[in-house]
């Protein structure tokens, strides 16, 4: 049964290590398998979307701005799409603290 995806092995890639630095099979946190089982090495290369998470940076690892303005296009609607995407592009946070959500607000 060729092509059964049952048998289908995973690969990891192949490449440095980011803590010893020798070639070998990468594991999570581009690491390889010596450096990957000791929890001391472990710790001292988090997983990026934690590190991104916690330091506020964007998906690449670049520092983002804050968005200049904030929009009234309501979420899912193709303008606040257009609105994302043009802040993704001037690398700006894509969220604004005061866009429209949607929710009415009481006064």
């Amino acid at each position: 049964m060729t092509g059964d995806i049952s048998m289908a092995r995973v690969r990891r890639a192949e490449g440095e290590c980011k803590h010893c630095g020798r070639a070998a099979r990468i594991y999570a946190r581009r690491l390889c398998c010596r450096c990957y089982h000791n929890i001391d090495i472990r710790r001292m290369h988090p997983l990026p979307a934690f590190d991104y998470a916690r330091r506020g940076e964007g998906v690449d690892g670049e520092a983002r701005k804050p968005p200049m303005q904030a929009t009234a296009s309501m979420p899912g609607t193709p303008s606040k799409v257009e609105v994302l995407l043009a802040r993704m592009e001037n690398k700006e946070d894509l969220w604004h603290s005061q866009d429209a959500t949607g929710v009415e607000e009481d006064e």
